[in-house]
């Protein structure tokens, strides 16, 4: 279901001179085409095969961050799953650290912020309430994209495309989560115990 949703956001090949990821096609950069496509698609990168993107082939993309982002499904929460490779799909691996420093200064856990999702970061996020790290990290996004045009206004363009993707995926997962019992942790390393929000 989430690859459905990635692919609904993205267009095909644009190449607009004021988007600091340069030449995309399917909200695939070409610069990741260019390093990946070989171990992802068996294909040699070139124009002809990143102006031909397929859908099936995009799939495959979102497939790999995935495996990324979530230490090979090792994520329990779907919701907390889609949210980290989504920030690894927008923001590449700058994504993941920001996604460890959120555990880090919001929950107290000392982990490496080298934007590499393993065992540590994993379990870290698997004692977490999803409801409250999903709310957290959405904060946390909408933050991220408005720091970008305050440090670079010739982004501003985008802002309205970043947040509207943002909260279509907040209301995708809300309406999940409401119905969903709430989560107290064990061995709750939050000073306010917010996880339980």
């Amino acid at each position: 279901l989430y690859v459905p949703f990635v692919l609904k956001w993205e267009g095909g090949y644009v190449n607009d001179p004021v988007d600091r990821g340069g030449e995309t096609n399917m909200g695939i950069t070409r610069a990741t085409f260019d390093s990946l496509a070989s171990r992802v698609l068996g294909v040699t990168p070139s124009d002809s095969t990143f102006r031909a993107l397929t859908k099936d082939q995009a799939s495959l993309f979102v497939k790999y961050f995935w495996d990324k982002a979530t230490y090979n499904n090792s994520i329990n929460s779907q919701i907390v799953a889609e949210a980290v490779t989504s920030w690894m799909w927008g923001s590449g691996y700058l994504g993941l650290r920001e996604f460890q420093k959120l555990l880090n200064e919001e929950y107290g856990f000392r982990l490496k912020v080298n934007g590499v999702i393993e065992a540590q970061t994993v379990k870290a996020a698997n004692s977490i309430s999803s409801r409250a790290l999903f709310n957290k990290m959405l904060e946390r996004r909408r933050a991220f994209f408005l720091s970008i045009v305050n440090r670079n206004p010739s982004q501003a363009r985008f802002i309205n495309g970043w947040l509207n993707r943002l909260n279509d995926f907040a209301d995708r997962h809300k309406k999940k989560i409401s119905s969903e019992p709430r989560q107290v942790c064990s061995d709750c390393p939050c000073s306010d115990c917010s996880c339980t929000e």
